[in-house]
C-alpha cells in the first residue's frame, strides 16, 4: 500500500494500522508524507508502526506488482481488481488526491462504490485494503 502526501500524521498513523490489520505487506510513503514517526502518527497506529515495515518511495517504479490508484468516481469498481496476486494500492492526500503524475503511472484506476464524493485518506485506505482482502478469503 502507498499513500502520497498524506500530510496530516493521524492519517498517516490510522493507514499503517489498518496496513497491519488487513495484511499488508508493507507501507510506502510518498514525498509530501507527514513523519510516521511523529508523536500523533505513532499514537494514531496503536502499536502497528513496529510490525509493519515501511518504506519512503520516491518514484512508482519502486513500487511491487500492480499499482492501483484509487480515484473518486474514476475507473473500475475497486473489489473487480481483488484478485490481482501482487499489487500496491496508491492512496492520495486528504484534499487533493493522487498526483497526475501518479494516477498516469498506474496500471488500473480504481474507485469504492459510495454515495458521497470522497472518503477521508485514512478511511479509503481502510476500505480498499478490506475490499482488497476480502476477495482472497
Amino acid at each position: 500500500m502507498c499513500s502520497s502526501d498524506l500530510v496530516d500524521p493521524g492519517n498517516v498513523g490510522a493507514t499503517i494500522r489498518s496496513a497491519e490489520a488487513f495484511g499488508a505487506s508493507s507501507v510506502a510513503l510518498g514525498p509530501g508524507c507527514a513523519d510516521p514517526f511523529g508523536p500523533k502518527s505513532v499514537r494514531a497506529t496503536m502499536g502497528a508502526i513496529f510490525a509493519v515495515p515501511l518504506v519512503k518511495s520516491a518514484s512508482l517504479d519502486q513500487l511491487p506488482g500492480a499499482r492501483i490508484a484509487l480515484v473518486p468516481g474514476a475507473g473500475k469498481p475497486l473489489h473487480e481488481l481483488a484478485r490481482i496476486d501482487e499489487l500496491t494500492l496508491l492512496v492520495g492526500a486528504e484534499r487533493e488526491g493522487l498526483p497526475q503524475s501518479v494516477i498516469a503511472g498506474a496500471n488500473h484506476v480504481a474507485h469504492i462504490p459510495i454515495h458521497s464524493n470522497s472518503l477521508n485518506a485514512a478511511m479509503a485506505a481502510t476500505v480498499g485494503l478490506y475490499a482488497l482482502r476480502m476477495d482472497r478469503q
